[in-house]
This record gives C-alpha cells, structure tokens and sequence, in this order.
C-alpha cells in the first residue's frame, strides 16, 4: 500500500509506531552459532541412552 503512494518509511518508525500498540518485535540471531556444543549433545545422548532400560519400568501401565 505504502508502494503504491510512494511513501518511504524508515525501520525505525515502524517499530516505534508498534512499540506504541504494544507489539513489541524481535529480531533473528545474526551469528550462526550452534545453540549445543557437541560435548553438550554426546552428554545428552549418553544421559537418554542410559535412562531408555529404566524408562518402562518407572511408568506404570495404562
């Protein structure tokens, strides 16, 4: 719509106009960074792999 008219506006008073209304935005990361080191997942999989045999029997049958 703003196209149309040619009206250019900038970032920043589109954010502050939704900031007025309360909608508050966010941005994506900008580095790509892993959110888990691999120690963090060979920790995790080692803790899964040793609850899976305990698994079945901490559950009670439905």
């Amino acid at each position: 719509m703003l196209e149309e008219t040619g009206t250019e506006v900038s970032i920043s008073t589109v954010k502050r106009v939704l900031y007025r209304y309360n909608l508050k935005g966010c941005s994506a990361r900008t580095y790509v960074l892993p959110l888990l080191q691999n120690r963090q997942k060979k920790d995790r999989l080692r803790f899964a792999t040793a609850q899976r045999s305990n698994f079945l029997e901490k559950c009670p049958l439905v």
